[in-house]
């Protein structure tokens, strides 16, 4: 049984060696809006906007943890019990934002 080595184009790989830099770049994002968010919280929003730019700008599909993260509407930081309220309901988790109201729904597995 002979194995053969997969030739990858030059600038496929060098797209694939960016994403990595930008998953990086994001996760680094969202580790610094973690941190920021007690002392300000507009500092933390900006973060995750620069997140979600690097992400569109390499087309980056983000996780679904790191997307439940931010409110889709205002792309505020969502820290439970501070600017976000967390509730299950009818067996979705209910998660609203408290800086716009915007209302998210996300099925919820027993």
């Amino acid at each position: 049984m002979q194995v053969q080595a997969v030739m990858v184009h030059p600038k496929a790989l060098k797209k694939i060696k960016e994403k990595e830099k930008a998953k990086e770049q994001i996760m680094g994002y969202f580790a610094q809006a973690s941190a920021a968010f007690p002392a300000d919280q507009k500092k933390a929003s900006l973060f995750i906007h620069k997140a979600r730019r690097v992400a569109m700008k390499h087309r980056y599909r983000m996780p679904p943890e790191l997307k439940r993260r931010f409110c889709k509407r205002c792309y505020a930081y969502l820290q439970p019990g501070v600017n976000a309220r967390m509730r299950i309901h009818q067996g979705n988790k209910v998660v609203t934002c408290l800086d716009c109201n915007h209302i998210e729904r996300i099925p919820f597995k027993k």
